[in-house]
């Protein structure tokens, strides 16, 4: 149904937004902290 179209999409926007999160933070050239390592654990989550 029309509701469950909706829950995939966003289900699937959550998804691509955490893998850019995690590839901004692993690709990134500055000095890893401990706020990176807490935005990578959120993102795997």
């Amino acid at each position: 149904t029309e509701q469950f179209t909706v829950l995939w999409l966003l289900f699937a926007v959550i998804v691509a937004g955490n893998v850019a999160v995690l590839a901004g933070l692993l690709l990134g050239k500055r000095r890893k902290s401990r706020m990176d390592f807490f935005i990578k654990q959120l993102a795997l989550a």
